[in-house]
């Protein structure tokens, strides 16, 4: 996901990472209540179908990771923590899973694999203007791209952001 930031409003947090699980610059990530580790959003548990995986995890995010969680130089090595905006400020350039316009406000989640058996980290889709419990972002701005869209991350209680009630 490419990462566009106003730096006005900003707001990061530095989060413990295990080395036993990858994060990447860009990636949706939450904080595991069994270990406490900042984790992408591939590491969640999958729960019965992709609605209620995405509601669960909605309630989980923390944000979106600014950096990887691998040493840039040397890739046996790995940072304890990384830097997470948190903000409802910085907009992100989300790829989607499926082409169509872009509503301001439009919520986003994050889309299934194909298997069904876990969320991507950084393929969205468009809910529409619902306020469906999965959704962890909305439309910054309107688009017609056929494949990205600028979205604002939103969250319930973890990140206390501006967006946070989305819909």
């Amino acid at each position: 996901m490419k990462f566009r930031m106003n730096p006005q409003g900003a707001e990061t947090v530095r989060l413990a990472v295990t080395d036993s699980v990858k994060v990447t610059k860009g990636d949706a990530v939450y904080v595991d209540s069994g270990d406490d580790y900042c984790k992408p959003a591939s590491s969640f548990t999958w729960t019965t179908d992709e609605d209620t995986t995405q509601a669960n995890f909605a309630a989980e995010f923390v944000g979106i990771a600014l950096e990887d969680s691998q040493h840039p130089i040397d890739s046996n090595k790995h940072k304890t923590h990384i830097l997470v905006d948190i903000s409802g400020s910085a907009v992100w350039e989300a790829t989607l899973n499926a082409s169509g316009a872009t509503a301001v406000d439009d919520a986003f989640a994050l889309k299934a694999n194909t298997g069904g058996t876990a969320l991507q980290n950084q393929v969205w889709e468009n809910l529409g203007n619902s306020a469906d419990a999965q959704a962890i972002a909305r439309a910054a701005v309107v688009s017609s791209s056929q494949s990205t869209a600028r979205i604002r991350i939103a969250s319930s209680l973890k990140a206390h952001n501006t967006n946070a009630v989305v819909g």
